[in-house]
C-alpha cells in the first residue's frame, strides 16, 4: 500500500511537471515494491531532468524487469 502511495505521488508530480519530487516518490515506491513500470518512470523523470545517461539506465533496467515476470510488466501505452 506504501508503494502504490508513493507511485500515485509521483504521478502527480511528473503530471505538475515537478521532475525531482516526482523522481523522489518513483525511487521510494520503487524501493518498497520495484516493478519494471516504476523504473520506467525514473527514467522518464531523469530525462525530463536532462539527465540522459543515467536515464537510459534506468529504461534499460525497466526492459530487464520487463523480462523478469515478478516485476510487472510493460505495456505498449507506457
Amino acid at each position: 500500500m506504501q508503494a502504490r502511495t508513493a507511485y500515485l505521488a509521483g504521478v502527480d508530480h511528473a503530471r505538475a511537471a515537478r521532475w525531482s519530487e516526482a523522481l523522489t516518490a518513483f525511487r521510494r515506491s520503487h524501493a518498497l515494491r520495484p516493478l519494471a513500470l516504476t523504473t520506467y518512470n525514473i527514467g522518464a523523470c531523469l530525462r525530463a531532468m536532462g539527465r540522459y545517461v543515467k536515464a537510459r539506465k534506468a529504461f534499460q533496467r525497466a526492459l530487464r524487469q520487463h523480462r523478469a515476470p515478478e516485476h510487472g510488466v510493460l505495456t505498449e501505452t507506457t
